[in-house]
């Protein structure tokens, strides 16, 4: 087979197989939705859309009225959490932009560490409102809020395969 033969006959297969149902596809197993290899939902999408990501954990979770003094506390700090890292992004950006950054590794050091402090308090601070809307919820809610939250586990999470192995 010629040079160009192989690459026109892999470029078959390769549309045969995109054309496939995703189900139908080798790969689907293990990219697939079943494994959502995409991380996390809400911290990601909260990030960028910070209503919409409330709304959709609000009608993913089916938040009862009982649970509605949680719910609201915790909403109203993601809110305001994500608000304040928003503006904090912008002033690096314009800090940045103008010039006025120095980028000399003690300063980008002592960027990075007021970086990670700030949002660790972030964490801290949607944690205390987090926690006791999950302790508030049921355990089929618990299930759906590790879901979005946590994302995917690796199979021996779910107690299948053998574990993590070590690469040498």
């Amino acid at each position: 087979m010629t040079k160009y033969a192989a690459i026109l006959a892999l470029g078959a297969g390769l549309a045969v197989a995109a054309s496939l149902p995703a189900s139908a596809q080798p790969m689907a197993r293990h990219f697939g939705p079943a494994r959502c290899h995409g991380g996390p939902l809400v911290p990601m999408m909260a990030m960028r859309y910070p209503d919409g990501a409330l709304a959709f954990l609000h009608a993913e979770l089916h938040i009862t009225p009982a649970q509605a003094g949680q719910w609201n506390q915790f909403a109203t700090t993601l809110s305001d959490s994500v608000h304040d890292l928003k503006q904090q992004m912008q002033a690096r950006r314009r800090q940045a932009m103008g010039g006025k950054m120095s980028f000399a590794l003690p300063e980008v050091l002592k960027r990075r560490e007021a970086m990670m402090k700030s949002h660790l308090a972030t964490v801290e601070r949607i944690d205390g409102a987090l926690i006791p809307l999950y302790q508030a919820l049921d355990p089929a809610q618990q299930k759906t809020a590790n879901r979005l939250f946590i994302g995917c586990r690796p199979h021996f999470w779910h107690g299948k395969g053998p574990g993590p192995r070590r690469r040498m």
